[in-house]
């Protein structure tokens, strides 16, 4: 059993905080910014639609906005929620129709500047949608959201010494947000200025004490650049702080089977579900390990657990699947699980191998082939793959492809669990073959 465990890598949580952005997923902190100012009348249809739009009721708050404007044309807020509410449903040009109607009445609302950037910014008038949000931040210089739109385009088209200064701007009107220091360090990570990435989230850590996740991120970034002991150092200090935090348990349980420290990944794998039995990333970690052991039975159990919870959790689908596969029993359901695998995750190396290896076992060598190749060229490396491919083309009867990735298995120094079955095979095509150029 290979360790298929998907640790979040810094690029990788700064990323999906990114798109997070980018794509306007938040309803309710959109909201939350049109929200009317203490300054103006409040209209009871406005504040009822505010609050369905955070509900996402998106109909439903549309009415009562639209009710609202037909009430009071003057009802700017209104105009601008329904605006989003267009955004939200990919209507661009009414979107854009209705912020430009309400800059036309009113040019100092901050809010619709900020709308008006994100309708430039999906249509990929990315130095539109930069003039739109700096002239939100200068009517409203403690506005956060378009700082986080103005970090977040920057980062996403490569230029990262301004993303690094539009984050650190953000940081300072929002010392408390993580996305400012995540976004900093990746900016700086990408100039491989490391050391001041990992200063950035030293910082973080003083900034804001009362939160486990710098240390968290940091531990994931040293498991990352191979550094567990690192890893482990600021996972233990988190626990200090919350001894019973689950997350925190898992994640020094990876850090421990990072260090090939297998008991004591065990034992904080099990803490961690202890504390919280529905954590899955303990209960796949516990598994993995488990059945690398060769504890199949309570591995399954774990995976099963984990898969009940996460129906599209891709790691455990596929280590459900090469464990069926290796006691060659309910191949149907390896199948099913093996080929969701590699639907959910289509460059998952490891997948393909796992859907290689259930077709093997079915005797549809075939396809096997097809699966195993997609693996290689996803893992040129992998000895697992060369050994199997090498099995599913002797099946086939293609002996010189299966005595070159036989032989790049047996010569690759890696450990072989069916070593003499693969060194024997070699052999006969090998004198069935003779002259085969290894």
């Amino acid at each position: 059993m290979k360790d298929f465990r998907n640790r979040s890598e810094l690029c990788a949580l700064i990323a999906c905080l990114a798109v997070f952005v980018l794509c306007c997923g938040s309803i309710e902190l959109l909201a939350s910014t049109l929200a009317v100012p203490p300054s103006c009348q409040p209209n009871p249809d406005v504040s009822k639609g505010l609050q369905l739009l955070g509900e996402g009721k998106l109909q439903e708050a549309d009415a009562l906005f639209q009710k609202a404007i037909e009430g009071d044309p003057g009802q700017l807020h209104a105009a601008l929620a329904r605006a989003q509410i267009a955004l939200t449903q990919h209507q661009l040009d009414k979107a854009d129709q209705m912020v430009s109607s309400v800059l036309k009445n009113e040019d100092t609302l901050p809010e619709a500047h900020n709308m008006k950037g994100v309708v430039l910014m999906l249509r990929k008038n990315n130095e539109g949608a930069r003039h739109e949000f700096m002239r939100a931040i200068e009517l409203q210089p403690l506005y956060v959201t378009p700082r986080l739109y103005l970090a977040a385009i920057s980062l996403t088209s490569g230029n990262y010494s301004r993303a690094a200064d539009d984050y650190k701007s953000l940081i300072k009107v929002a010392p408390k947000m993580p996305t400012g220091y995540l976004g900093e360090a990746e900016s700086l990570t990408m100039m491989h200025r490391e050391a001041d990435a990992l200063g950035v989230l030293e910082a973080w850590k003083a900034a804001d004490p009362n939160t486990l996740t710098p240390y968290r991120v940091l531990a994931s970034v040293y498991i990352s650049d191979h550094k567990p002991q690192e890893a482990i150092h600021q996972l233990q200090a988190a626990l200090a702080k919350a001894p019973k935090d689950s997350a925190s348990l898992a994640d020094l349980g990876a850090a421990y089977a990072s260090s090939g420290d297998i008991r004591s990944a065990t034992a904080q794998y099990q803490a961690a579900l202890a504390a919280n039995g529905a954590n899955t990333e303990a209960a796949l970690g516990l598994g993995i390990l488990e059945a690398g052991s060769g504890q199949t039975d309570p591995a399954l159990a774990h995976f099963r657990t984990v898969l009940q919870a996460d129906p599209n959790n891709a790691v455990a689908c596929n280590d459900i699947a090469w464990i069926l596969a290796e006691q060659g029993k309910d191949l149907d359901e390896a199948l099913r699980l093996s080929e969701r695998a590699v639907k959910l995750r289509p460059k998952y190396a490891d997948a393909y191998d796992t859907l290689g290896w259930v077709h093997y076992h079915r005797g549809e060598y075939v396809p096997a082939v097809t699966a195993l190749k997609q693996a290689k060229a996803l893992a040129p490396t992998s000895t697992d793959v060369a050994a199997h491919l090498g099995l599913a083309y002797a099946k086939t009867g293609r002996k010189h492809e299966a005595l070159s990735e036989l032989h790049r298995a047996l010569d690759s120094g890696s450990k072989i669990s069916n070593r003499p079955e693969l060194e024997q095979l070699a052999a006969q095509l090998s004198a069935q073959s003779p002259g085969v150029v290894r």
